[in-house]
């Protein structure tokens, strides 16, 4: 029982923290979004992962931006909503590029190859998937591995 207290009072400490914290809030949001999802319950997710991307907008951090916004587009896709996964998955690779984020724009190329499949659009769903493959191909040849993290 004693455990159980303590998880209660590191639980208060923790809403202290994030609460005081917009940046830490926006990735604690995220990761939570990122368990719902584990669990196929995508609307929590969706709640989740909007909240990330309202604390990243507030802190101006475009790192947490993009990743919220590659979340959200991932989870709409996962709901069958790829009209709105599509709004997400474009915003995320935006601002990939913006920052010139390699990875970011690897997933957000292969993410929008596979809405444009599903939504029968297989023209541009090749035209992404070949992108995010050059992404890729250069991703492993010359980024060191301190940079994919």
């Amino acid at each position: 029982m004693r455990a159980f207290a303590g998880l209660g009072h590191a639980a208060r400490c923790m809403q202290v923290v994030l609460s005081t914290d917009k940046s830490l809030e926006a990735e604690a949001s995220d990761v939570v979004g990122g368990v719902y999802q584990l669990m196929a319950d995508y609307e929590t997710a969706q709640q989740w992962h909007q909240r990330a991307l309202d604390m990243a907008e507030q802190t101006g951090c475009v790192k947490k931006q993009t990743r919220a916004y590659g979340n959200l587009g991932a989870t709409y896709e996962a709901l069958g909503n790829y009209e709105r996964a599509l709004v997400f998955q474009e915003q995320h690779l935006s601002m990939a590029a913006q920052t010139n984020n390699l990875v970011a724009k690897t997933v957000a190329y292969g993410s929008l190859g596979r809405i444009h499949h599903a939504l029968g659009n297989y023209t541009q769903a090749v035209m992404y998937l070949q992108e995010g493959e050059e992404f890729n191909d250069h991703v492993k040849t010359s980024a060191p591995l301190s940079s994919l993290f």
